[in-house]
C-alpha cells in the first residue's frame, strides 16, 4: 500500500495533530498521580502473562515480515501517530470512534482516567517484561525499518509482552465504556494501536497479542475500583459535552478508508 490522493492527505492530517517527536516507548505519566490498583493486584496481573510466547519464533518472524509491504503507506503513517500514548494526547486516537474531538479543550477527568489506567498497565507490563526479556524485530533484524526514532537502548529493550498494546487495549476498553453505543469502534482502535507496534517492527505479533490480553485484564481490575467508577462518571459528562459539538477530526476520512468495516 502506498499513500496517494485523498487517502494520503487525510492520513497526513492525523500527523498534524500528533507530536512531531514521538517517544520510543510509553513515557512515564504525571508523577503526581498513582494507578488505581494496589501492588499485589498488579503483581497478580503480571504473573498471568506467560513467561514466553507459545508461537515459534519462525512463525512470529513470518507474521512480522508480512507487515513490511505496509512500510511508508497509509497504515504505516497511522501507526506512527499511534506511538503517542501519553494522556491527554492519546485521546485523539478515539476521535473518530466516539464522534467528537477529544483534544480541543481540557478534559481533566478523562485525562486523570487515562493517566491512572496507563500507570497500572505500564507497571504490570514492566514486571512481566522484565521476567522474560525478548529481542524486538528491529533488534533481530538491525536493517528493519521502524516508524519512529529509536535509540540503540530502545532497539535492544525487551518486547514481551507489548506494553504499548496493553495500554492501547485498556484505552479501547475505557472509551467503549464511555460511549457504549460506539463500543465496537473504540475496541477496534484499541486493537489497532497494538497492531501498529507489529507494523512498525517494534514488537512481534505474539507480543502484541499478549499485551492486548494484559490490557483487558488491567482494565477489568481497575473498573472494579470505587475511584475508577467515580472518575468514569465525571469523564462521561466531559465526553458527552464534546460530542454535542459534532466536530469531526480531519483524519476520520482516512480511517474510514483503512477500516471500511467500521460502523462510523
Amino acid at each position: 500500500m502506498t499513500p496517494r490522493g485523498g487517502a494520503a492527505l487525510a492520513v497526513a492530517a492525523l500527523l498534524l495533530v500528533a507530536c512531531t517527536s514521538l517517544p520510543e516507548a510509553t513515557p512515564a505519566p504525571e508523577p503526581a498521580l498513582t494507578g488505581y490498583l494496589p501492588d499485589a493486584i498488579i503483581g497478580q496481573l503480571a504473573a498471568s502473562v506467560p513467561s514466553a510466547p507459545s508461537v515459534p519464533l519462525e512463525a512470529d518472524r513470518a507474521a512480522s515480515n508480512a507487515y513490511r509491504p505496509l512500510e511508508g503507506g497509509d497504515r504505516w503513517l497511522l501507526a506512527t501517530t499511534h506511538a503517542e500514548l501519553r494522556p491527554p494526547f492519546a485521546a485523539q486516537h478515539f476521535d473518530c470512534a466516539v464522534g467528537a474531538r477529544m483534544t480541543t479543550g481540557p478534559m481533566p477527568a478523562l485525562t486523570r482516567l487515562m493517566t491512572r489506567l496507563q500507570i497500572d498497565a505500564v507497571k504490570a507490563g514492566t514486571i512481566a517484561r522484565d521476567r522474560a526479556p525478548r529481542l524486538r524485530p528491529a533488534a533481530v533484524d538491525p536493517d528493519r525499518r521502524v516508524c519512529l526514532r529509536l535509540t540503540e537502548a530502545g532497539r535492544a529493550s525487551s518486547s514481551w509482552p507489548s506494553i504499548a498494546a496493553a495500554v492501547g487495549t485498556a484505552y479501547g476498553d475505557l472509551f467503549s465504556s464511555l460511549v457504549p453505543e460506539r463500543s465496537e469502534d473504540s475496541q477496534l482502535v484499541g486493537r489497532e494501536i497494538g497492531l501498529s507496534r507489529a507494523i512498525c517492527g517494534l514488537d512481534w505479533p505474539s507480543d502484541v497479542a499478549a499485551g492486548q490480553q494484559l490490557g483487558h485484564a488491567v482494565y477489568g481490575a481497575t473498573a472494579a475500583t470505587p475511584d475508577f467508577r467515580a472518575d468514569l462518571e465525571q469523564a462521561r459528562v466531559e465526553v458527552a459535552a464534546a460530542r454535542t459539538t459534532a466536530q469531526e477530526s480531519p483524519g476520520c476520512a482516512a480511517e474510514r478508508r483503512l477500516f471500511p468495516a467500521s460502523t462510523r
